[in-house]
């Protein structure tokens, strides 16, 4: 492409030629961060301390109070952090979050994947100690 100093200049390679790999400039290896010793002590002694939320979702509005499967999530009440997600079984409509802080308080919410129903939810759940 011609300059109106009368020079000509190419910025992008022609049609069809691709830009060399030693045009590029080499990547550097990159390094996470450490973790604070703080935020190290607060993992390992969060992880001393688990337990389970666990629940049945059930249609209620039957006589037989029948076991759906439903897309059930749970989230810390504190902050709203989604903490898990999973389907419910589809025969007994029972879901199981494992490996939960004990010393939070959570909230579960179950949604129709259908759109036919609105969703249930339970708050303020205390998680309950797995045995070790």
């Amino acid at each position: 492409m011609p300059l109106p100093d009368g020079t000509t200049a190419r910025i992008l390679p022609p049609i069809g030629r691709a830009i060399s790999a030693g045009a590029m400039p080499p990547l550097l290896p990159r390094m996470a961060p450490p973790i604070a010793r703080g935020r190290a002590n607060h993992l390992m002694a969060a992880a001393a301390q688990i337990g389970r939320i666990r629940g049945t979702v059930l249609r209620q509005n039957d006589q037989a109070n029948t076991p759906v499967r439903r897309r059930v999530r749970l989230y810390r009440w504190r902050d709203g952090l989604l903490v898990g997600q999973q389907w419910s079984d589809a025969a007994t409509g029972a879901y199981d979050f494992q490996w939960v802080e004990i010393n939070q308080v959570y909230t579960v919410i179950a949604d129709d994947y259908t759109g036919n129903w609105r969703a249930v939810i339970a708050d303020q759940l205390q998680p309950e100690p797995m045995p070790s």
